[in-house]
């Protein structure tokens, strides 16, 4: 795991109705890539999972052999709200790529969507989404403060 990305909206997640509906903490884990179910080789995410269960057991958590996991919070969600949409972005461009203040990344008739200078950084981009779909997340980066488990 190499980033951490902190995103508050209401959304149609399993994470999401478990920390609504009973207060828990919740996260969903983006292991590997997008990939039929259990295809990807979870032996890859073997020091994540040792963390996990680390941390919710309030133990100490084990060595990092990679530099720090970046932490980010999502500033803008970018939905695609109408057929004409374009998002102004290569269709290979890489998740937690940092654009320049002032670049149009995406548009429709009612919204322009305009990177910030506190938030460059773009998360699933996807502008083949259907319309009422997230193609995209525009995140600032931040300090890592995980809350600790009650």
């Amino acid at each position: 795991m190499d980033a951490v990305v902190r995103h508050t909206e209401a959304g149609g997640t399993f994470t999401h109705f478990t920390c609504e509906k009973f207060a828990a903490q919740s996260a969903t884990l983006e292991l590997g890539k997008v990939m039929p179910f259990g295809a990807n080789d979870l032996s890859l995410f073997a020091a994540a999972d040792a963390a996990i269960r680390a941390w919710i057991a309030d133990a100490p958590l084990p060595p990092r052999d990679k530099a720090p996991v970046d932490y980010f919070l999502v500033e803008e969600s970018i939905i695609k709200r109408e057929g004409e949409f374009t998002l102004n972005l290569a269709a290979d461009v890489e998740n937690f790529t940092a654009l320049p203040a002032g670049y149009e990344i995406a548009r429709q008739a009612e919204k322009r969507w305009v990177v910030q200078a506190r938030a460059p950084y773009i998360l699933f981009p996807n502008a083949g989404v259907a319309t009422g779909q997230r193609a995209g997340l525009l995140l600032r980066a931040a300090a890592l403060r995980l809350p600790q488990p009650a």
